[in-house]
């Protein structure tokens, strides 16, 4: 498919075309980094009784447990509600002087924008996060030999993403491949140089083609590149001495 040197037998049954989708890996998917100050759990006492034998009574004496229970999704949201107008009273305060010292420009604009950081990050666990994660198609095609002129939809986009499934809803994108037949004088040059008998092994030799990718028809790369499949199948005779 790539390479000079061929083998005669493999010329009458060649794939026409290989593709492959490369999709990267993303494992972090949604991040929250700053969800909270506080511990996810909490320690909650009960009292319990424990009766006790006596010489002439039974007797109830309280007994403390204390139990680790996890915060419901409320008190979370509820803490994280809180921290978020704690740190706006803090930087207000900051701002007006309130505290007992004041930092110096640079001090305060840097500690103004942690915490505004810090705030939006916290606000983001009511009102949503969005994000953006880049995926990466390669589309491999082989062209087809003999062939003229070549005109291959890979593609559509959409905002739903990439697919091969042609739908006729997306944006569609094609491959156009046009053979510029510069290497087809060579088998006639070539066949006063050989006789019957003749030792000799086979090699093709790669010819010019006009590459273009479109995006709902419009061009958007045009080049030039050497493909092997257009090009001619010779031979040179192998040497025995």
């Amino acid at each position: 498919a790539e390479g000079l040197l061929i083998d005669i037998n493999r010329l009458v049954s060649q794939p026409d075309k290989i593709e492959k989708d490369i999709y990267p890996q993303h494992e972090q998917g949604l991040l929250y980094t700053d969800v909270g100050i506080y511990d996810n759990e909490v320690i909650h006492t009960d009292t319990l009784y424990k009766t006790i034998l006596t010489d002439t009574t039974f007797v109830r004496i309280p007994v403390l447990r204390e139990q680790s229970v996890i915060k419901t999704i409320d008190e979370k949201a509820q803490e994280a509600a809180n921290f978020i107008l704690s740190m706006r009273e803090a930087r207000v305060d900051l701002i007006t002087g309130e505290y007992d010292f004041y930092p110096e420009e640079t001090a305060l604009e840097t500690g103004l924008k942690k915490m505004e950081e810090l705030e939006n990050e916290y606000l983001l666990l009511f009102i949503g996060k969005t994000i953006e994660i880049p995926y990466s198609f390669e589309f491999y095609y082989i062209p087809e030999s003999g062939e003229i002129y070549e005109n291959v939809e890979l593609f559509e986009y959409s905002g739903q993403g990439i697919t091969r499934v042609k739908s006729g809803t997306g944006n569609m994108v094609s491959l156009l491949i046009k053979n510029t037949n510069k290497t087809g004088i060579l088998t006639k040059y070539q066949q006063g140089l050989l006789y019957p008998g003749m030792d000799i092994i086979y090699y093709r030799v790669p010819d010019m083609a006009e590459v273009e990718i479109q995006d709902q028809g419009n061009t958007i790369l045009k080049t030039r590149i050497p493909v092997s499949q257009y090009g001619a199948v010779l031979s040179m005779p192998v040497s025995t001495q």
